[in-house]
């Protein structure tokens, strides 16, 4: 089940703490990392591989402390109309969009939106809608103070 948007925002300042005195990087990588993602409520290794060995420049070798391997980088010949045409898509760009609808449609659920939506045009609304309240003035009537009372004077007291 994923995190409320509250318990992420409780968990982000005490990880903040946590952190704010590390200085032995190579040390406290995978900690680091590990923690990171639990203040979102998912495992790093759902997300990403730790320490992943690489080839430098020339002969040398190293590692990575986050990798994150992504599908674009699999089809490097594909252009994005290619890549997004869904009559032509592969299997695993396939998978990669819908794992990327699932995490997208779980966000906005506190918000008001849907677990699953039936289509993109609806999700595709929720979320216009949803920036135009986000972001447009208040009307003026919403905006005004109410106004103020006058308290009754006590009959013979003028």
């Amino acid at each position: 089940m994923p995190l409320s948007w509250n318990e992420i925002k409780n968990r982000a300042p005490a990880f903040s703490r946590d952190w704010t005195d590390a200085s032995e990087e190579r040390a406290q990588v995978q900690g680091f990392w590990v923690e990171f993602f639990n203040i979102f409520g998912v495992s790093s290794r759902r997300v990403a591989s730790l320490e992943e060995p690489v080839r430098k420049l020339g002969e040398r070798r190293g590692f990575i402390d986050l990798f994150r391997e992504d599908t674009r980088s699999k089809f490097p010949e594909a252009s994005l109309a290619d890549l997004h045409n869904r009559l032509t898509m592969t299997p695993p760009l396939i998978k990669a969009r819908q794992a990327l609808v699932r995490t997208l449609d779980a966000a906005y659920v506190p918000s008001g939106g849907k677990r699953n939506w039936t289509s993109d045009a609806g999700r595709l609304a929720f979320l216009f809608t949803l920036y135009q309240r986000l972001t447009s003035l208040p009307s003026a009537a919403a905006s005004a103070k109410p106004a103020r009372r006058r308290r009754p004077q006590p009959r013979g007291a003028e």
